[in-house]
């Protein structure tokens, strides 16, 4: 949409969300946001929609944990199941 304007900005899905639904404009949100809010719906621009990066840190110290990198292998494990067309 390269003729668009900003209209309302903000880091939170849940507001971006909102203010779709309320009839602002457009959003790139998780389909898992967007999907359950009845007034949204998805638009279909030819191209996969940008990307988000996820950071995720924690102490050194914890590094060594098993439950620390199981929590981290499923995280990524998730977050790389939904960059898979649906």
């Amino acid at each position: 949409m390269p003729r668009a304007r900003v209209g309302f900005a903000s880091n939170s899905r849940e507001a971006q969300a909102t203010q779709c639904a309320a009839g602002a404009g457009v959003a790139v949100l998780p389909c898992l946001l967007g999907d359950r809010m009845s007034p949204l719906r998805r638009i279909d621009l030819g191209e996969a929609p940008p990307g988000r990066e996820v950071f995720i840190g924690y102490h050194r110290d914890l590094r060594p944990l098993a439950r620390l990198r199981a929590f981290v292998d499923h995280v990524t494990a998730q977050l790389g199941a939904q960059d898979s067309p649906a």
